[in-house]
Formats: structure tokens, sequence, C-alpha cells
């Protein structure tokens, strides 16, 4: 396994139910993925669609994935 500092980056996608996982209020069970120089956090916009979810409902910090 590769050792942090031979990561450049990482993108986390979250998806389907996951996506409750980013949503607003949510930001202190992601808040070290969010802290993290080399994470990108995303959530899945068909997803959201499905869970009538828009951009404002995301947890500071987290990109919308189109």
């Amino acid at each position: 396994m590769a050792s942090q500092k031979d990561v450049e980056s990482v993108i986390a996608v979250y998806s389907e139910t996951g996506i409750f996982g980013v949503i607003k209020n949510t930001e202190k069970n992601i808040e070290e993925l969010l802290s993290h120089p080399k994470i990108q956090v995303y959530a899945c916009g068909v997803a959201m669609k499905m869970q009538n979810l828009t951009e404002k409902d995301l947890a500071n910090g987290v990109k919308l994935l189109l």
C-alpha cells in the first residue's frame, strides 16, 4: 500500500443514499476529509436529484459532481 506522501490526490464521491453523509449539519462527520489538502469531496448530482436535494443542501466544502 502506498504511503500518504506517495498519494497525489484522492477524490471521494458520495452517491446513492450515501449522499446524506455530505449534507448540511454533517460537517462534523466529514471534517477530517474536508480539511485534508489531498482529498476532494464530491456529491453525485444524480443522487442529489433523486433525493430532491440542491447544492444549497451540501455541507460547506463539498463540491457537486454533475
